[in-house]
């Protein structure tokens, strides 16, 4: 028996995810706006655990008593978030859906915002418009194959009265987008006034092993969500019912959020979004769903050129390449993480804890929410998610859409 859980978190106050920094005149540190699903996970994993009595405050710590350990191993698993392709073990939660946004009004959710797919961009005197690509012909300037005809694709995006940004689409928008067509109900931008974020930014001091370096000045930019907005979650459960504590802190200033529960079927006005539609599917393992992070594939169309968008962060090892055939991309960053394993390195098995040695992983790459991917339309191109954990825990979302 498994049970999906809509679980919403709405911050106590201000928050910080890891983020974002950079030298200009000065030093500063911004957190990103949505926290990864790895924090989530650890977040759900921590609650579950204060919910069923089961971790223990300490003044060095929470931890796990010993006589409770394989309750604990049995209500959260083993999988460890420093090694993304080994076999995952949840305990009882067999997956969750990337983290969204949710609007409340009276107690009850209106509506649902993922970010904005990279190929809608806001015109400079007001308003939104999704982007065209036309295919060209043009010859290659590189020297070794000089002459020979490609085919590549030309944005019409105006880089000097359009901009793109960071956009968050609601149900009518899906609607719209999911169909091929283009609709600015829906939308908004997170940098304007209406946006569901309000920034922070305060001066803090450089610290060098704990001691304050003197003329070491930044300025960190944090969040707080209006009134009414959450951060949401689609958790799949194994068992009926789970108790998960009232509160936990999440991100690298702990904030504290609140943690309100309740079954998807509840909630009414989600039911016909279509953002979360794909998802229920996904989980359902229905094979027709253009909800794509099961490995499987995409299905070729013989009708439409196609498109890929992700819809939460893609993680895959740096050297290697995921999507075949694509013929043009539209990302804002790439970044590359590496995690400390606790590992021997002469057999790869976990060593003890007063003799462990952290060594790092190998380096994953990192593609932000929202990308876009266009395929050659003349080729079965594919998507394949080689591996296994983060697929489960919100990472490697992407839905299959028809260029029209």
């Amino acid at each position: 028996m498994s049970c999906k859980y809509l679980i919403t978190l709405t911050p106590a106050g201000r928050f910080f995810f890891g983020g974002t920094s950079g030298f200009n005149d000065d030093f500063f540190v911004q957190s990103e706006k949505f926290p990864q699903p790895t924090t989530i996970l650890g977040a759900l994993r921590a609650s579950l655990l204060i919910g069923s009595n089961m971790l223990l405050q300490h003044k060095r710590g929470r931890f796990v008593p010993k006589y409770k350990k394989s309750k604990a191993i049995k209500l959260t698993g083993t999988s460890r978030l420093n090694n993304f392709e080994e076999k995952p073990d949840l305990g009882v939660i067999k997956n969750i859906s990337p983290v969204f946004l949710v609007k409340k009004e009276s107690d009850r959710i209106t509506d649902a915002f993922f970010k904005a797919p990279e190929d809608i961009v806001k015109v400079q005197t007001g308003g939104f418009r999704k982007v065209g690509f036309n295919k060209i012909s043009a010859f290659s300037c590189n020297c070794l194959i000089s002459g020979k005809r490609e085919t590549v694709c030309l944005s019409d995006f105006d880089q000097k009265n359009e901009k793109r940004g960071d956009f968050l689409g609601g149900q009518q928008f899906w609607k719209e987008y999911l169909q091929g067509r283009f609709s600015e109900n829906g939308l908004m931008d997170i940098d304007e006034a209406d946006s569901p974020f309000t920034s922070f930014s305060q001066i803090g001091i450089g610290l060098k092993k704990r001691e304050v370096e003197k003329g070491k000045l930044y300025v960190k930019h944090d969040f707080k969500l209006k009134k009414g907005y959450a951060f949401a979650v689609i958790c799949n459960v194994a068992i009926e019912d789970i108790q998960l504590s009232e509160n936990i802190v999440m991100g690298g200033e702990q904030s504290v959020f609140f943690i309100n529960k309740v079954k998807l079927e509840d909630e009414k006005a989600l039911s016909c979004h279509p953002v979360i539609e794909l998802i229920q599917e996904k989980m359902n393992n229905k094979k027709e769903s253009r909800y794509l992070n099961d490995g499987k594939g995409t299905q070729k169309q013989q009708d439409n050129p196609k498109k890929l968008v992700l819809i939460s962060p893609m993680v895959l090892p740096e050297n290697t390449r995921i999507f075949k055939d694509v013929v043009h991309a539209v990302i804002r960053r790439v970044s590359s993480v590496r995690m400390l394993n606790s590992f021997n390195k002469n057999d790869n098995s976990l060593i003890s804890e007063d003799k462990k040695k952290k060594i790092k992983s190998d380096a994953y790459r990192v593609i932000p929410e929202g990308s876009v991917f266009f395929l050659d339309e003349n080729k079965d191109s594919s998507y394949t998610d080689i591996m296994a954990l983060p697929s489960i825990i919100g990472y490697n979302a992407v839905i299959e859409l028809p260029v029209i």
